[in-house]
């Protein structure tokens, strides 16, 4: 069993390995669709009519010493990794070029809703199932957008915004108006059995209604790390305060970008608490920056709170 698990192990890396060649715009759409596997891989070239047996020729052949450069990926004509993104391009009638008006990554235009009156929420966001505690306390205004509250999670977590996220609210799913359009386009509700919602639209107290409302939040779809967010408390604003962004407390440092998600995360502090490393272990943890001073349960209170004056000052500039 434990050799049938490290196997399994090894075969997500190499997966990780493979994304890591690709380009990023065509390892977004894999991870907006949730493609987190060479079998995820296979099962939507199928749907997509690729022919099933040269997926699965390339899914085998792509090991640790065989994968593809980009250029074999995105422009051999006879590589079926290169035939699935052009049909999947072709599918959906877009190359998904980012402009500033229309990247899933930029700030949204709406950032409150100036009908509604702001009151303070205090939010705790926990990152579920890591190996070790990581969560943080935040203060934001209730009207603000749970586009921008995004943001707020991304920064205040320690996230680079460099994959796709949404919110998930039982039969919901709230995306920002790029990905919810692009997701109308290729899908309609198909993919997930869940109706998808705009989430410019929504305010944090169209949300959270009262105290102990939830919400999940899920970045990079790969990695997929899943987010538990749920109010604690609500207070009335002095009139002589102005609304703004906080952090209060926190625990744990972020994980590495693109290191396989929570399991990944754990193999490396095991990694990291290893007396006799190998080369390759090495290797896999400066990859990661994790050197021998690392320490998972450091929070830097401060960065945070900068990062978030710098958002809220960019927001409302």
């Amino acid at each position: 069993m434990a050799k049938k698990t490290q196997n399994n192990s090894e075969e997500q890396q190499d997966f990780y390995d493979f994304l890591n060649q690709v380009p990023k715009e065509e390892r977004d759409m894999l991870e907006s669709m949730g493609v987190s596997s060479f079998e995820d891989l296979l099962g939507l070239s199928v749907m997509l009519g690729i022919d099933p047996d040269k997926m699965q020729q390339f899914s085998e052949e792509h090991g640790d010493d065989v994968l593809p450069s980009i250029e074999e990926v995105m422009f051999d004509d006879n590589d079926p990794a290169g035939e699935f993104f052009r049909t999947f391009k072709n599918m959906t009638g877009t190359e998904m070029e980012e402009t500033d008006d229309d990247s899933p990554f930029a700030l949204p235009d709406r950032i409150m809703f100036d009908d509604e009156p702001a009151n303070a929420y205090h939010l705790r966001i926990k990152l579920n199932n890591a190996p070790v505690p990581i969560w943080r306390e935040v203060e934001v205004p209730s009207n603000i957008s749970l586009a921008f509250f995004a943001f707020v999670v991304l920064d205040a977590m320690g996230w680079e915004n460099e994959h796709l996220h949404q919110f998930m609210n039982k039969d919901t799913i709230y995306k920002n108006s790029v990905c919810a359009k692009h997701d109308q386009k290729m899908f309609g509700d198909f993919m997930s059995g869940r109706r998808t919602l705009v989430s410019d639209d929504y305010s944090l107290s169209t949300i959270f209604k009262g105290k102990g409302d939830r919400i999940s939040f899920e970045y990079d779809f790969g990695d997929s790390w899943n987010h538990d967010i749920w109010l604690k408390g609500v207070r009335k604003y002095e009139d002589d305060e102005k609304p703004t962004l906080k952090i209060l407390k926190g625990k744990g440092a972020c994980p590495p970008e693109d290191c396989g998600g929570v399991g990944g995360y754990a193999y490396l502090l095991e990694l990291h608490e290893k007396k006799r490393k190998t080369a390759e272990d090495k290797e896999r943890l400066q990859w990661y920056d994790i050197d021998r001073y690392y320490d998972p349960e450091e929070l830097d209170i401060d960065g945070i709170e900068e990062n978030l004056n710098d958002l809220w000052l960019d927001a409302t500039s």
